[in-house]
């Protein structure tokens, strides 16, 4: 239910506001003297469950619009369920006093960004570079192996055509014929080497290839979850985000959102929180001491 003020009202609450330094809007009335106008209108009804109703749909429509795959890192989840809860506390306006020491931690983690960019950069370089040593070495050495094959053809064909000479003038075989077979040997020999390293070279190129992707992706998802890190530690720089998840987002929301998305409500929660909330999904454990 909202009601739509008059211009010159919202514009006198925006000054009473900016002159109040902080202080209470309205001498006299706190959350108490609420509670009872509200109890009035509808009984049961106090501040604090309004607080709860407004921080619950603040979190569950901030879930519902945030697009989170199934298959998503539990990072990628567990932001999306910061920045929810972050609205909860925007809206019960939960603010918190910046530390001393915040900007120099923040810088602190901004270091690691670029450190750790920095070493992803330079792992694609050593692998980049393991796979073009890896070719050199492959094409000097099949080159090789090439070149002393086609040097035992060309001495099988001329112990061929010796053989074939010494048949037509009846000489003796018998030596020729033992070079022959030594040499066939020999070809044979060669070949299945060849074929050997070009195989071996295949698998190694492959395994180094496959290595290269598993190092990409984890620094790729190293830097990602940096990344919102920083992003959620700036935005939520100045709100209290564990009084709304403590007293004011209703669980159930992030039980039900987490089903969706395939994410344990208990992966955000602090294990106290897990423990005050287990009631809504206790674990097969908990489930038999009742």
């Amino acid at each position: 239910l909202t009601v739509k003020l008059d211009e010159k009202v919202v514009n006198n609450l925006k000054e009473f506001m900016d002159a109040s330094n902080g202080n209470t809007l309205f001498d006299e009335v706190n959350s108490s003297v609420v509670s009872e106008f509200l109890d009035e209108v509808m009984e049961g009804i106090s501040a604090k469950v309004f607080r709860t109703c407004h921080a619950t749909n603040a979190v569950e429509s901030k879930l519902d619009n945030t697009v989170v795959p199934k298959d998503a890192p539990e990072y990628v989840k567990k932001h999306a369920a910061t920045l929810a809860n972050l609205e909860a506390a925007i809206t019960c306006n939960h603010k918190r006093t910046i530390s001393a020491s915040w900007e120099k931690s923040l810088e602190r983690q901004k270091e690691r960004l670029k450190e750790r960019k920095k070493k992803a950069r330079d792992n694609i370089r050593k692998y980049k570079q393991r796979i073009q040593d890896t070719n050199t070495k492959y094409e000097e050495r099949i080159a090789k192996y090439e070149a002393k094959l086609e040097d035992d053809k060309s001495k099988l064909e001329e112990y061929q055509k010796e053989f074939e000479q010494r048949e037509k003038e009846g000489q003796s075989l018998t030596g020729v014929q033992k070079r022959i077979a030594s040499k066939k040997k020999t070809v044979s020999t060669d070949r299945k080497r060849i074929r050997d390293t070009k195989a071996k070279h295949r698998e190694s190129i492959e395994k180094l290839k496959e290595r290269l992707e598993t190092r990409q992706l984890k620094d790729k998802q190293m830097i990602e979850r940096t990344e919102l890190q920083l992003e959620a530690k700036e935005l939520t720089r100045d709100y209290n985000l564990g009084t709304s998840l403590k007293s004011y987002v209703d669980p159930r929301v992030y039980l039900e959102w987490g089903k969706k998305i395939d994410y344990d409500w208990r992966n955000y929660y602090s294990s106290t929180l897990e423990k005050k909330f287990s009631w809504m999904d206790p674990k097969p454990a908990e489930e038999e001491a009742q």
